[in-house]
């Protein structure tokens, strides 16, 4: 069944308002990423400076496991919250050890 004009507006007017509202969280995810990039970073300096290893295996699964349960009672998939946070240490690794190389080199 066809759903008339005016209806189909209100539809599509109420679809406009979630995706804006969605794309506001998006925004608001990028700006946490950037300051949490930005406090891992200093992070990075510290420990570089004082000559401390970088990346803590134990403290990479304590990021992860705790995060899953954060998820989990959130009822978001689980799976790709492990993915997406082992993804983002991945990237947090490669970021310090440039930071690590170029201090060394200059």
């Amino acid at each position: 069944m066809k759903k008339d004009s005016t209806s189909q507006k209100s539809m599509d007017a109420k679809i406009a308002e979630l995706r804006s509202r969605i794309d506001a969280h998006d925004r608001a995810m990028i700006r946490i990423l950037a300051e949490r990039r930005d406090i891992a970073k200093q992070i990075a300096q510290l420990k570089i400076n004082s000559e401390i290893d970088l990346w803590v295996a134990d403290r990479v699964q304590e990021i992860v496991e705790t995060r899953v349960a954060w998820a989990k009672k959130e009822n978001l998939d689980t799976e790709f919250i492990e993915k997406f946070f082992r993804d983002l240490i991945d990237s947090n690794m490669k970021f310090e050890e440039r930071m690590l190389h170029r201090q060394r080199t200059s």
